[in-house]
């Protein structure tokens, strides 16, 4: 009987943080199903207050180092010693503004996932010199994945790699999550629907407003729905 391939993957948040969003969903939804498939899967993510170091989730085994940001030099750490103990066959870097720069230290084991490039959140959620500074470092840091395999969730995102000049594989795998079988009626005046972390500028809530003041001017009696949690990230 074959070993199981096993799959390390290094985020900065898992679906338990306060502030996960659509991408740890996503990611949540990506590694249950290898999971279920048959592979061992590990999700190394930072740490955050009341949150327990090591637990098993279904059949996903996760690893909570540092915190937020220190999670990078921890994950770093981590994935380096246990590819020399070789514990893992494959290693997913998922880079949320910012990467683990795993080609540094285990290329050829490693893959890039990447939901979007960051420019325009480090220019909206981030100003003055900081944003500035993230926006900067954006492209050289992206060059270093160049000849790395890639996952992404969409057509537009693979062109902006390729436009980098990537030359490994670029696979997509869209988002897309089931929701049960809840039945939603439509609603009877004209309706719109704002799906975003409240706070963060980068989601641009005031583009939704400004869409629905449009509308209102047609549509008197129209609706505007705003989901979302309190926060600045995700």
């Amino acid at each position: 009987m074959s070993k199981p391939i096993r799959v390390l993957l290094l985020s900065w948040r898992d679906l338990a943080h306060p502030s996960a969003g659509g991408a740890e969903v996503y990611t949540d939804n990506i590694l249950r199903r290898l999971a279920g498939r048959g592979y061992e899967v590990t999700w190394i993510s930072g740490r955050f207050p009341g949150a327990t170091g090591e637990e098993r989730i279904g059949n996903v085994q996760h690893v909570r180092l540092g915190s937020t940001l220190g999670i990078y030099p921890w994950g770093a750490c981590y994935c380096l010693s246990s590819l020399r103990a070789k514990r893992f066959d494959v290693v997913v870097d998922e880079m949320n503004t910012v990467g683990f720069l795993t080609p540094v230290y285990c290329p050829g084991h490693n893959v890039l996932m990447i939901h979007q490039l960051a420019g325009e959140v480090w220019r909206h959620d981030l100003s003055g010199p900081l944003g500035r500074l993230g926006q900067g470092c954006e492209i050289p840091q992206l060059n270093l994945y160049r000849r790395t395999p890639v996952i992404t969730v969409s057509r537009s995102t693979q062109k902006d790699l390729e436009g980098l000049g990537f030359q490994g594989p670029i696979w997509i795998s869209h988002n897309g999550v089931g929701t049960g079988r809840e039945n939603y009626r439509k609603t009877l005046a004209p309706s719109l629907v704002f799906m975003g972390r409240l706070g963060a500028r980068s989601k641009r809530l005031d583009h939704a407003l400004a869409v629905f003041r449009a509308v209102r001017r047609r549509f008197p009696d129209a609706e505007l729905h705003v989901l979302g949690r309190p926060g600045s990230g995700g």
